[in-house]
């Protein structure tokens, strides 16, 4: 695996968060905050801030003085192309940069034991038993993993005869590629939300008749995730396909529950960045070229990548995320 010192800053993370933050203040004439403040708005520990600051100016984006970044330079991220041979999660895990080497030790243990799906079941003792360290450093990691869109993960939880909550087994996972993907096109309000009202008929615990205000605000929910955080409509069923335990007592609040919040950017699989096939199986991206409309092979692309038919770039698809803030279903 590649180590960090191999890997340049447009490709890391935390270095492109470090060197945005030192741009903004450059760009506003302000003076440049302690690298302890830094740290903290960037995400990181003090200790870690001073590895990525040293590695900008080893690659020569900002000065010896680790404050001012050099003229002209940036710090863009830049999408992967997928390659062939990676066919397995281990052999994706190995192209990508963590936080540091800890993060990298969970992540191939998460690699090692994802199925088919690159998804898993590891709790947090198996997790720290496997690397070497304590349940609460563990619990730092993973949670650092989930920050940085590289792992989601569904608590499970365990209820007795009665219904009643009793604890919860291992985390689900699945294994995320830290790229946010495009927003889906907006076809008419009407048909947005037509589209909206279709999906919320195909939950099969939701009730044939339900009160209006709820029913609106399960179809607003809804169309927001599709259209401003670009959920596939299929991965939100999948999340939805449950069989509830006992009778429901608010459809709704079941429904917000199941859903990621609002807010939450759709983060693409590391599974469909490798395959270039999206979760939701849908029609091909076709060239932006009107006179060409050539569809491409793949779902999934880097930006730039010319069409196959007459060579016009292809526009940006993904970008890799400032800083994602992902929450787990409650029950």
């Amino acid at each position: 695996m590649a180590q960090h010192a191999e890997v340049l800053p447009d490709h890391c993370t935390p270095c492109i968060r470090l060197f945005s933050q030192l741009t903004a203040c450059s760009e506003a004439g302000s003076t440049p905050p302690k690298i302890a403040e830094l740290a903290e708005s960037a995400g990181l520990k003090t200790r870690a801030a001073y590895v990525h600051l040293a590695h900008l100016v080893a690659h020569r984006r900002i000065e010896d003085d680790r404050r001012t970044p050099v003229q002209n330079a940036a710090v863009t991220p830049v999408q992967n192309t997928p390659r062939e041979e990676i066919i397995t999660p281990l052999e994706w895990v190995l192209t990508v940069a963590t936080r540091d080497k800890t993060c990298r030790r969970m992540l191939i243990v998460a690699a090692q034991n994802a199925d088919r799906s690159w998804s898993g079941q590891v709790g947090i003792p198996v997790f720290a038993q496997s690397i070497g360290r304590s349940e609460s450093t563990t619990r730092v990691h993973y949670k650092h993993l989930q920050e940085d869109g590289l792992i989601r993960i569904q608590r499970n939880p365990i209820y007795n005869a009665e219904g009643d909550r009793r604890g919860r087994s291992a985390d689900t996972y699945i294994l995320k590629s830290g790229l946010v993907g495009g927003m889906m096109p907006r076809r008419g309000t009407s048909y947005d939300e037509d589209y909206a009202y279709y999906t919320l008929s195909l939950v099969p615990w939701w009730p044939q008749q339900m009160s209006e205000p709820d029913e609106r605000r399960a179809v607003r929910l809804l169309r927001r995730l599709m259209e401003d955080g670009g959920w596939p409509q299929a991965v939100l069923l999948k999340r939805l396909n449950i069989t509830p335990f006992g009778p429901v007592r608010s459809a709704y609040n079941l429904l917000r529950s199941r859903l990621p919040d609002p807010d939450e950017p759709y983060v693409l699989t590391a599974q469909e960045v490798v395959t270039g096939v999206s979760s939701d199986g849908g029609p091909l991206p076709t060239c932006p070229n009107p006179e060409c409309r050539t569809p491409y092979p793949r779902h999934v692309y880097a930006a730039g990548t010319p069409c196959p038919q007459c060579g016009t770039p292809r526009e940006a698809t993904v970008v890799v995320p400032r800083k994602i803030s992902l929450s787990a279903p409650k029950f």
